[in-house]
């Protein structure tokens, strides 16, 4: 049901997926979760996986209607799940980024700063005139 509701003109989970993937940060695992209890229109969970094929990272991204929806949807992200440790969220616009680390290591942190500056450069698409 959500699926039907996207928003356009947004960044898409499927963009930030190319991009990942592209850029070296291989998304595998990929499925649909609820959105409205983030305040959102539709989010996909998955994991970033190493060379090995074990899992690094989980992510999820969603799309919102509003920017103004996305802040306080990830706002409502970060006081919902303080307890989670290692877990982040990014905001571009209308799509934030949710990462958690499985462990505190260098190279997972590397891995955060290399999927946080993948998203951050990403640009939504511009709408047909």
């Amino acid at each position: 049901m959500e699926a039907k509701a996207r928003p356009t003109g947004v960044l898409t989970v499927e963009s930030v997926v190319a991009a990942f993937n592209k850029s070296g940060l291989p998304v595998s695992d990929q499925a649909q979760h609820l959105a409205s209890p983030f305040g959102a229109r539709y989010c996909v969970g998955a994991k970033v996986a190493d060379e090995t094929k074990a899992p690094q990272l989980d992510l999820s991204v969603c799309e919102y209607a509003t920017e103004d929806a996305a802040i306080a949807g990830a706002q409502r992200s970060l006081e919902g799940f303080k307890m989670i440790p290692l877990r982040t969220v990014t905001r571009n616009k209308q799509t934030t980024l949710t990462l958690r680390e499985y462990s505190k290591t260098p190279e997972h942190d590397a891995l955060i700063a290399k999927a946080t500056t993948t998203f951050q450069k990403l640009a939504a698409p511009t709408p047909a005139p």
